[in-house]
């Protein structure tokens, strides 16, 4: 696959400004590179994925409500415990931000040592539009092929 340019990012997700995409465009470049997206396939499904989380790249922090839904990223639900969520205002602190939306303590702390940062401590880090997360396996399998993917092996959540 070749490079990403301006022109495809238009087009593959039309809502993106001109300022976002360009400002993304050098850090999706690198992570198709890093992380071996290196077929169509592979780039279709890994910016489907961004686009799909991000809303075309138009929100790099989830808008807040909160929501029902959102309340259960809080203690003591079911679903915080899963995001590693532990103390009171986790939910909203560790809500889902940047390109692939990270949602969750556990989440924060995962992907702050894989980019050597300390999204854990300084969370709004991850709202930065030229972090491209190392998520790119669940995209590959599925674009490769395989079969059955569960739909919480594209949220993020910790496995632990």
């Amino acid at each position: 696959m070749a490079e990403l340019n301006d022109a495809l990012l238009a087009h593959v997700m039309p809502n993106a400004s001109a300022a976002r995409r360009a400002a993304c465009l050098e850090p999706l470049n690198a992570a198709l590179e890093r992380y071996d997206i290196g077929t169509l396939a592979r780039t279709a499904a890994f910016l489907a994925q961004l686009a799909h989380e991000s809303g075309e790249l138009q929100f790099m922090q989830e808008i807040w409500g909160p929501t029902a839904a959102q309340k259960r990223y809080e203690p003591p639900s079911e679903l915080a415990r899963r995001l590693g969520n532990t103390r009171a205002g986790d939910g909203f602190r560790y809500r889902g931000r940047g390109p692939i939306q990270i949602t969750g303590r556990d989440n924060y702390r995962r992907y702050g040592r894989a980019l050597e940062l300390d999204l854990e401590g300084q969370p709004e880090q991850a709202a930065q539009q030229g972090l491209v997360w190392p998520l790119h396996t669940t995209c590959a399998d599925a674009a490769d092929g395989a079969s059955a993917i569960p739909t919480s092996s594209f949220t993020t959540y910790s496995s632990a």
